[in-house]
């Protein structure tokens, strides 16, 4: 029951981690940066 719940929360981090990267990415795009994929 723990490594189970241990697990969703890895996941939900990684998850907002992506959302993280994404905003940066766009904030960086939007400065004339297109070098990041």
């Amino acid at each position: 029951m723990l490594s189970l719940n241990w697990r969703g929360i890895t996941e939900d981090f990684k998850y907002r981690l992506i959302i993280l990267q994404t905003i940066c990415c766009n904030s960086m795009l939007s400065t004339g940066d297109r070098n990041i994929e």
